[in-house]
């Protein structure tokens, strides 16, 4: 770069170029230094904006938040105790923070609360409920659906002379423990069942306890479910019905049986009948009926009393039935009068000889207390279905038949005929 340099004199008279050149090496050192210079003072400027803004984020905001933080950990929830929120703080977004943080301890306070009174209901729940099954006279017991019990209480064990121990986690098909008469197997499936319907059952078990007591237990079985409705197994509540049982047994005797001699009564009798004719009916057999009616019985019951006349009536219940077989129904109709079933008895001459076998055993003399006393029987005899169709035409003829051997006098017995009775 060139410049002219003009006369102090005179302004247009040239005295002189003055010729510049840069010097490329000199500008890039000092552009260079200019740069770094610049640079630091930059960096320090940015940290010194940098150190102000952490002063007051430490002053405003991490302070504020380190104060709120320390209160929260020593916070107990169910005391009740709420955070502060710093000074200077209570209106800006750490307030807000601490506002909201004392609203969540309140619920989570209100939550614990509600869940320890759920916990001490549920702890007492269960206490009484294992106070209710352990004292409970029923058997009670759960099983898995391996059929597996998982749970039986003491009266279990008890009845059935093993140990809680022992039968837990064993299932129904453990031979060891099984008491009752009923197969395993028809035992297991009958729970199966349930499980697989979901319909209650009941169930009769009965077993020998080691006291040597014959027990009987009816067992209510229902299925268990889990949250989501699917059967997890089953329980079974067994009420002792031993005594319920005897007292059905006994009436059912009762109504069945003579109270004092213990034959059949004329109740049973008319179903043992009925149940021979049908029988009968179906293989082409025949059914006799002896009506038995005891001669001058009035006479012993007047003159020795009715004790003596009770006594007479058992051994005479003794006698007839020695005189038939087992399979034959001897009841009692009441007062003096007894009739047998003899059933699939084709011969007339068989019958005859049952009848006056009869007739011989109670001619004999029998013995009362400190005396003796003598009777005889007429007995009539009619055959199902030659001489009737029905039970009641049955019974009538047999009782015709034995009028009819009275009227012979006494002490022998008759068949049915249609006209004239025939004679022994």
């Amino acid at each position: 770069m060139q410049r002219r340099v003009s006369s102090p004199f005179s302004a247009n008279e040239s005295i002189g170029v003055i010729e510049l050149t840069a010097d490329s090496a000199f500008i890039h050192t000092q552009a260079a230094h200019y740069s770094i210079m610049s640079s630091i003072i930059l960096m320090l400027e940015v940290v010194a904006v940098a150190w102000a803004v952490a002063m007051v984020m430490l002053r405003t905001v991490v302070k504020p938040i380190r104060l709120l933080s320390n209160q929260t950990h020593t916070i107990q929830i169910t005391s009740g105790e709420h955070v502060s929120p710093p000074e200077g703080n209570a209106h800006n977004e750490i307030g807000q923070l601490a506002n909201d943080f004392n609203l969540m301890v309140d619920k989570m306070s209100a939550m614990l609360t509600a869940e320890q009174v759920m916990r001490e209901a549920l702890a007492l729940n269960e206490q009484r409920f294992r106070t209710l099954v352990e004292n409970s006279p029923d058997i009670i017991a759960r099983y898995d659906r391996e059929c597996r019990r998982i749970f039986v209480n003491p009266v279990f064990a008890r009845e059935t002379g093993t140990s809680i121990e022992q039968v837990l986690n064993k299932s129904t098909d453990d031979i060891s423990i099984w008491r009752p008469t009923m197969p395993r197997e028809v035992y297991r499936k009958r729970l199966q069942q349930v499980m697989d319907t979901g319909v209650p059952d009941q169930i009769l078990l009965e077993w020998m306890r080691l006291d040597g007591q014959w027990v009987s237990h009816e067992m209510y079985v229902v299925a268990e479910y889990d949250v989501d409705g699917q059967v997890i197994g089953t329980l079974a509540i067994g009420r002792d019905v031993t005594q319920r049982n005897a007292v059905e047994q006994q009436l059912l005797h009762q109504a069945s049986y003579d109270a004092l001699t213990g034959l059949p009564n004329r109740r049973m009798f008319g179903n043992r009948l009925r149940e021979e004719i049908a029988k009968a009916d179906r293989n082409g057999k025949n059914v006799a009926l002896l009506f038995v009616d005891l001669d001058r019985f009035k006479e012993v019951n007047d003159t020795l009393g009715h004790d003596a006349g009770d006594h007479l009536l058992i051994d005479v219940a003794q006698r007839i039935r020695n005189c038939v077989r087992e399979s034959d129904t001897v009841a009692r109709l009441g007062g003096d009068e007894y009739i047998v079933i003899l059933p699939e008895v084709e011969e007339n001459s068989h019958l005859a000889r049952i009848a006056q076998t009869i007739v011989d055993s109670l001619a004999k003399p029998f013995n009362l207390d400190d005396t003796s006393a003598r009777i005889s029987a007429s007995l009539g005899i009619a055959i199902y279905p030659r001489d009737a169709n029905n039970q009641e035409s049955l019974i009538g003829c047999a009782d015709q038949a034995m009028y009819t051997a009275k009227g012979l006098g006494r002490n022998g017995f008759s068949f049915f005929t249609q006209d004239v009775q025939e004679p022994a």
